[in-house]
């Protein structure tokens, strides 16, 4: 259940007590339906109020990566900010990234945890255990191609024999 206890800019709280969405936020994504230009049907809009940003501290850890140290973020927020939709979309630099603009290679990883607090060493390490689930991943990927093969080989055996029969 979600609770609201200090006004509309609060963020509402789980039971947990993770933050979730403002109720101000909800209140003001509402569709609305004003006549339209004939008089006759409703012209349907949707209004979108807030942007609600969240930023989170970096942490070592996460999914494995094709090299590098892995890059996660912690579970509690240490800022909140709620911006207007419309200032935020006039404040952008330039167009939002897709695909593979968003990777960090691992030299932009190992930075930004090294700037974070975290030493080499505990990079290292991180390194090191990746490496060997890495390991781990190609030698599954090849087993499992070789039991492919394996299987179509025999698929293939089977039909001759009944051709031949």
């Amino acid at each position: 259940e979600k609770t609201n206890e200090q006004g509309p800019e609060t963020p509402l709280k789980d039971d947990d007590g993770a933050a979730s969405v403002t109720a101000e936020a909800v209140a003001t994504a509402i569709a609305t339906a004003p006549p339209s230009d004939d008089g006759d049907t409703p012209k349907r809009q949707v209004h979108f109020g807030q942007l609600e940003i969240y930023e989170h501290a970096l942490a070592l850890g996460g999914a494995v990566p094709s090299c590098g140290p892995p890059l996660t973020m912690e579970w509690d927020a240490q800022a909140y900010f709620s911006v207007p939709i419309e200032d935020y979309e006039e404040c952008r630099p330039g167009k939002p990234r897709k695909g593979t603009q968003l990777l960090r290679s691992k030299k932009q990883r190992t930075e930004l945890l090294l700037s974070s607090g975290y030493t080499m060493r505990e990079i290292n390490e991180w390194n090191r255990e990746c490496e060997e689930i890495r390991k781990q991943r190609s030698k599954s990927s090849r087993q499992f191609s070789a039991w492919r093969f394996l299987g179509l080989h025999k698929s293939f055996q089977t039909i001759r024999k009944q051709k031949s029969l």
